[in-house]
């Protein structure tokens, strides 16, 4: 069973239906990988508006999403490391306490109506390329879309259903 949080300034009323479906296609775009990760969205400041995981997700998951989401308003350039230099490279470093980035794919732009949210971060994959593959599998289908700027916004059918 999933774990789904939602921050204090999430107004219930306004999009409910938008994150209970996220919520369903994140879970089935990671089983139809086998993987499992956590979701969360962001605000600027790092504050979680949203989260879900898979059942058995490794709990460092919360930690790396945070650093994940931190690289990416940091404007650091998103990598998709192979195993070798994801473990040396970015995981190690991090674990050690030597940095708080963790530049790796699977963060992009998103807006919630009625929230202050700004990524939507996934974590947990092997590589960074199947966390940016499932999170946009799963924002597309609970109703995003990519918008010109590049950030995912509900689209209107499903806004105003």
């Amino acid at each position: 069973m999933a774990t789904v949080t939602v921050a204090a300034e999430f107004d219930p009323l306004s999009e409910p239906e938008a994150l209970a479906g996220l919520s369903t296609s994140l879970q089935a775009a990671a089983a139809e990988r086998k993987m499992k990760v956590r979701c969360e969205i962001f605000t600027r400041d790092l504050q979680t508006v949203w989260s879900d995981e898979v059942k058995g997700t490794p709990g460092m998951m919360k930690k790396i999403v945070v650093s994940k989401a931190r690289s990416f308003f940091d404007g650091k350039e998103l990598q998709d490391p192979g195993g070798c230099k994801t473990m040396c490279c970015f995981l190690c470093p991090w674990c050690w306490g030597c940095t708080k980035q963790m530049a790796v794919l699977g963060t992009v732009g998103i807006e919630v109506p009625g929230t202050a949210a700004a990524c939507i971060v996934v974590s947990g994959a092997p590589a960074g390329s199947d966390d940016l593959a499932i999170c946009k599998e799963a924002l597309a289908a609970a109703g995003f879309a990519q918008n010109d700027a590049g950030v995912y916004t509900l689209t209107l059918s499903t806004a105003t259903t």
